[in-house]
């Protein structure tokens, strides 16, 4: 069994190697595009861009009914794959119809008639996302996750030249739109030329139903958890306007590349390799304890010291102009890291056939969280009150979700904080070591104080690894070495 565990563990860990290769390659595109825009553009034109972002990101979960995820979990033929892609295609143009008929809506909800044109041209990444959905899908099912790096790339690559050459040349907030628009455009087109599957004209009714009826619990929860991550910035937009929302949606560029794509990553690989041990719940639950470890090693540090250099990171990196979206990059780069602590959770649900508890916990969650959010929109009016609010109400969530996890599989809660225990230990001598040598470098330069709290956290964090867990340190070097050598 153990073997069986540290065989998932390697599978996952090589899966995710090469998938967070190919998005960390590209967001450090959109990581340097985003320095550049934030220089080049104002508070409002992010705003304005994100009432379209807004809207496009909480549609989207209705972009393919669940599909993709049933396409991994049913077996692969071709029928299968082309009633997908059809089926995908056919949700995706009907999207962007209604979404294109929902503009005045959309302009009156936020007060601002700039969100209807916004919304109405981002609305057109529907149907051309759905064109390389299902070859994204096929690879992440048959692992073949090097092979993702270049789509993904380009797609990044796309998007970060066209939004600074438009913002250089003064497009403002239409610079960001069709930034997304050139991005995913191009990154469809490399999917199609590095993986060789072209949809056929066979559609079948009965197998469309068979995804639909997994999918829409898939549809249910990621509508949920939408509206989850999506009410703050709803709220924000109508409540307090376009330059909080641009400091909000900047607040979230970096912890979302550094963490949240992570988690991303690790979700998508992750659930084919569940799926293929799911009949043996002694190493699934190995498997999760392993996954679990390893996530919370990268994210709890990234986390809780991207909240500790908060100050001079957005001084040195977007500019004294950006100064008051400090508290609120703090406040999500702790967001994000609780966030990540139950990601492996969803995929042991859709792993074993059981989505409809995701469903559950989601609508739960919803329950009690929106109408937190709306009170605190309608009494502070804040965009910092809203980014706490997030962060405080996640660690319920999490709880939560970390709770039904260990019932479903059998596993002692004990066990799965055991896991957690040592990030959490290492990160907080890190803490104590960070806010220190901040105390003693005020009054400094910024880049000083900044590249001094990175090396002091990262130098805390893994001593303290290596003082009380030195085999976790090597059985973590172990196995990148495996993945590094032996890839498939």
């Amino acid at each position: 069994m153990e073997n069986l565990a540290l065989n998932l563990g390697k599978k996952t860990i090589s899966g995710t190697f090469w998938s967070y290769i190919a998005y960390y390659s590209g967001k450090v595109m959109v990581l340097l595009s985003t320095i550049i825009l934030a220089r080049l553009l104002e508070k409002d034109d992010f705003g304005v861009a994100g009432y379209a972002l807004v809207v496009i990101g909480f549609l989207d979960v209705f972009a393919d009914l669940g599909i993709g995820q049933a396409l991994i979990y049913h077996p692969k033929d071709e029928e299968t794959s082309s009633t997908g892609f059809w089926l995908g295609f056919a949700v995706a143009v009907s999207l962007f119809l209604i979404t294109w008929a929902a503009g005045p809506w959309v302009g009156s909800y936020f007060r601002d008639q700039r969100a209807v044109s916004v919304t109405r041209l981002l609305a057109l990444t529907f149907p051309i996302s759905a064109m390389g959905n299902v070859h994204s899908v096929l690879m992440s099912k048959e692992l073949q996750f090097r092979k993702k790096f270049l789509p993904e790339f380009v797609r990044a690559i796309g998007k970060g030249v066209i939004s600074i050459v438009l913002a250089a040349l003064g497009f403002g907030y239409w610079s960001l739109i069709a930034g997304q628009l050139a991005g995913t455009l191009s990154g469809v087109v490399m999917y199609w030329l590095v993986y060789p599957w072209r949809p056929s004209f066979r559609f079948s009714v009965s197998k469309a139903r068979s995804m639909l009826a997994y999918g829409i619990n898939i549809v249910g929860v990621s509508g949920l958890s939408v509206i989850q991550s999506s009410t703050p910035s709803i709220l924000i937009g109508r409540y307090i306007g376009s330059v909080g929302l641009g400091i909000y949606q900047l607040a979230f560029r970096v912890p979302d590349l550094l963490i949240g794509q992570f988690c991303s990553i690790v979700s998508q690989v992750i659930f084919p390799v569940y799926t293929s041990i799911q009949e043996d719940l002694a190493v699934l639950r190995r498997g999760f304890e392993i996954a679990t470890r390893y996530l919370s090693l990268i994210t709890v540090p990234i986390g809780v010291g991207l909240a500790l250099i908060a100050r001079p990171f957005v001084l040195v990196v977007f500019s004294q102009k950006w100064e008051s979206s400090i508290p609120v990059v703090q406040a999500i780069a702790l967001y994000s890291m609780i966030l990540s602590l139950s990601y492996s959770a969803g995929s042991v649900y859709k792993a074993t056939g059981r989505p409809y508890i995701l469903s559950r916990l989601s609508l739960i969650e919803v329950l009690y969280e929106v109408p937190i959010f709306v009170w605190v929109a309608l009494t502070f009016q804040s965009v910092y009150a809203m980014a706490w609010s997030l962060t405080l109400l996640t660690i319920t969530t999490t709880i939560l979700e970390l709770s039904v996890a260990s019932w479903v599989l059998k596993m002692p809660v004990f066990q799965i904080l055991k896991a957690l225990a040592p990030a959490f230990l290492a990160a907080g001598v890190m803490s104590v070591a960070v806010s220190l040598a901040m105390k003693l470098m005020a009054g400094i330069p910024d880049i000083i104080q900044l590249v001094g709290g990175i090396l002091v956290g990262g130098g805390f964090y893994i001593g303290t690894l290596w003082v009380l867990q030195r085999q976790l340190v090597f059985e973590t070097l172990q196995f990148l070495k495996k993945t590094i050598r032996k890839q498939e």
